[in-house]
């Protein structure tokens, strides 16, 4: 399994090479990459937010990001600027604390963070 997330990273890398999207060195590469991955699935599930409000909310109040209520209405098009906004981190702490905020939401459980998990994966290269 180490291996397949090193190999993940290594195409990360690769790609945000080619293209520089996240603003983020190699190292904290990990943590954009997983934060996006982590949003995208939050902003997309019905099981989390019913409706595109809850969302919205969500974001606002949470993450903080100032977001037109216009949004609410098309995930997608919420789901873009997140990602957008993600691209434009730069704060390694602030990507860190927003990651915990996500895995909260995620997980219910309000002890741990993606922090332990991400410094658990050898990264190669």
């Amino acid at each position: 399994m180490e291996k397949e997330y090193s190999e993940l990273i290594e195409v990360a890398k690769k790609f945000n090479s080619a293209y520089e999207i996240f603003k983020v060195n190699d190292e904290s590469l990990a943590y954009s990459f997983m934060l996006s991955n982590g949003l995208t699935g939050l902003v997309l599930s019905k099981k989390h937010f019913k409706r595109n409000s809850d969302v919205l909310n969500f974001l606002n109040e949470e993450l903080q990001m100032d977001l037109p209520e216009y949004l609410q209405h098309n995930r997608t098009l919420l789901l873009g600027r997140v990602l957008k906004w993600i691209s434009e981190l730069e704060d390694i702490n602030q990507i860190k604390s927003y990651l915990n905020t996500v895995y909260n939401e995620l997980s219910g459980n309000n002890e741990s963070d993606w922090s332990s998990v991400i410094k658990s994966i050898t990264l190669e290269g």
